[in-house]
């Protein structure tokens, strides 16, 4: 997983302690809108947009970690094919339970 993941994760978490009231899903687009915007335009209203649904919260940080690792701003995988690993903890499949990332909540 590409650092950036994890500095969007870590801005998350601060304004969830912040503003209570955001969701996961909300507070992941919020991070990215305000340490990349140019990433956050290639996402935002995307299959992998998370802002509305957290069930999308796993597919946003893969594409995150797609854009930061490869240096593109659009993600090019379906992400109905893919599940990642964060720190142990494995992301719902589309449509289940959203994500919960460990130690943030």
């Amino acid at each position: 997983m590409h650092e950036f993941v994890s500095k969007v994760i870590g801005k998350a978490g601060q304004l969830r302690k912040k503003h209570p009231e955001l969701r996961l899903g909300q507070s992941y687009m919020d991070a990215l809108w305000e340490l990349d915007r140019e990433a956050y335009n290639s996402i935002s209203q995307s299959d992998f947009d998370c802002y509305y649904d957290d069930k999308r919260c796993d597919f946003f940080l893969e594409a995150v970690n797609t854009i930061a690792s490869d240096n593109r701003k659009t993600p090019t995988f379906n992400p109905k094919e893919y599940i990642i690993n964060l720190n142990g903890a494995t992301p719902a499949i589309w449509g289940r339970e959203p994500f919960i990332c460990k130690g943030e909540n």
